[in-house]
């Protein structure tokens, strides 16, 4: 205590210190790099009381310490789940996102990467090793090179491949193509973003992800986003316009506009797409009336005559729609997010009943 007061006086000064039931405290200036996360949790004190000074600010002060550290070694007892996955000890800690509104993709990027690393020093032997501090260095150091050596091997092996070599210019492309969508950063390691895209198998992950993240479902019910994702997963063309609602519109909009951002990307970086054929390849509208029916409980032989689509593709439709459902909220799952996982649960339930799930030959 002696040494982490020192410490703090050597920082910015102890502006007053004293004893408390037994224990010493002290009130003293606190920079950023002091502080090592929010919590929910919140200790309520007369902060113009303990300032002032005085002998009532003293005893102020030693009881708000004590309060501290009974919070402290309280929470220390418990295990509370921290943002991004894992488990640490202590007090639950604000999710930047959720809780704190950050949309900085670097910043959750950082914040995922330390709750990743405070897991996995719990779990290696070495962060609990009995071992002298000069043998642990030396021991971290040795496996830390043998990592890069090994990662290195592997770089090399692949380089050399002639599949590789034949497609380098055109990965290039699509290197560039993710790192200007914030996939991968410029070390070629996978962010947030590329996490995300790797959940999407059933339709194009880019748009998909650019989707979530843009919060474009989060102003949709849960038959609205059934409907708006269903223009991802149908491939086929219709004559029939769909009628849709103001909500829809507006999102079939933006879904537009966020496949034609996407395409001029790739254009900027020399892959050879046209924009607007782009977006009429990806998006199609053609269900979106049928699945919102679908998933408000409208009966199979009903949302059949709304279309002049044929019934097995309408089935097919569906069943690819709910593992799209399942993909976007395993995506959110990812991030981090319990509202958008929560809507895509309710949305396969809407979407996962009656003829269309049962279990038959034809349609399984």
């Amino acid at each position: 205590k002696k040494k982490q007061q020192a410490t703090l006086m050597a920082d910015g000064g102890v502006l007053r210190a004293g004893e408390y039931d037994g224990r010493g405290w002290a009130v003293t200036p606190v920079r950023p790099e002091h502080v090592d996360r929010m919590t929910r949790q919140r200790l309520r004190i007369d902060a113009e009381e303990v300032v002032t000074g005085g002998r009532r600010a003293n005893e102020a002060a030693g009881r708000v310490a004590a309060e501290l550290l009974g919070a402290m070694e309280k929470a220390m007892r418990g295990k509370k789940k921290a943002p991004g996955g894992g488990f640490m000890p202590g007090w639950a800690a604000l999710h930047p996102q959720k809780d704190l509104k950050i949309k900085d993709l670097t910043f959750l990027e950082t914040v995922r990467d330390r709750v990743e690393i405070e897991e996995d020093l719990r779990q290696t032997p070495c962060f609990s090793c009995a071992c002298a501090p000069g043998d642990r260095a030396r021991n971290l150091q040795q496996a830390r090179e043998a990592g890069q050596l090994s990662a290195r091997i592997g770089r090399l092996r692949n380089a050399l491949s002639d599949g590789r070599i034949g497609l380098l210019g055109e990965l290039e492309q699509r290197v560039k193509v993710l790192q200007a969508l914030d996939h991968v950063g410029q070390d070629k390691t996978v962010l947030l973003k590329g996490r995300v895209a790797c959940e999407i198998n059933t339709c194009e992950c880019l748009i998909v992800t650019e989707l979530i993240f843009e919060n474009v479902l989060d102003d949709l019910d849960g038959p609205e986003a059934v409907a708006l994702l269903s223009a991802l997963v149908f491939q086929r063309r219709t004559d029939v316009e769909p009628k849709l609602n103001g909500a829809l519109t507006n999102a079939l909009e933006k879904l537009r506009n966020i496949a034609l951002a996407v395409a001029n990307i790739q254009v900027k970086h020399g892959m050879d797409v046209d924009p607007q054929q782009f977006v009429r390849d990806q998006v199609h509208d053609g269900l979106m009336q049928v699945t919102y029916e679908w998933a408000r409980g409208t009966p199979f032989h009903q949302i059949c005559e709304l279309t002049d689509i044929p019934e097995g593709s309408i089935v097919r439709c569906i069943l690819r729609l709910n593992e799209t459902l399942k993909d976007v909220r395993n995506a959110a799952r990812v991030i981090g997010d319990p509202q958008l996982y929560q809507t895509m649960e309710r949305c396969s339930e809407l979407v996962k009943r009656d003829i269309v799930f049962a279990a038959s030959l034809y349609v399984a």
